[in-house]
């Protein structure tokens, strides 16, 4: 695991995720510019399971990060999330979150998996399924 920075936030994450994020952050100060968002928390590598069902969350891997939990709430998740304003109602995933649609398109586009298009909901969190080699030779624009 390792420390890093992402949109001016501390966050420790598995070292061979970090070049794609990196790369998913300058493409997101590229590609987003006209969608600005500017996240107040992040939360990356948990040492306790926090998934409910005998599952692994990928956050004790260090390959899943949240971004804004309180704006970005996972729904069909367990409680505090569930009860949050934005979940009520009958409303998209898109409606449910701050976070800008180009930042998952951005964050899709570099091997991260946004469980917005899970059955949970969960519009903060994010987590990496692609080829960690693929994005540590990227040198991004």
């Amino acid at each position: 695991m390792r420390a890093a920075k992402f949109a001016g936030l501390a966050i420790v994450l598995h070292e061979r995720v970090l070049p794609a994020l990196r790369c998913v952050e300058q493409a997101i100060l590229r590609d987003c510019a006209g969608t600005p968002y500017r996240p107040r928390a992040i939360a990356g590598t948990r040492q306790t399971n926090t998934y409910v069902g005998g599952d692994v969350s990928n956050h004790v891997y260090g390959i899943a990060l949240d971004i804004d939990p309180n704006d970005n709430p996972c729904c069909n998740c367990v409680e505090p999330w569930r009860s949050n304003p934005k979940c009520r109602g009958e409303k998209s995933e898109w409606q449910r979150m701050a976070m800008p649609a180009c930042w998952v398109t951005v964050f899709e586009r570099y091997g991260f998996y946004w469980l917005g298009h899970d059955e949970l909901k969960d519009t903060m969190h994010f987590e990496f399924l692609g080829d960690p080699g693929k994005h540590a030779t990227i040198v991004p624009e």
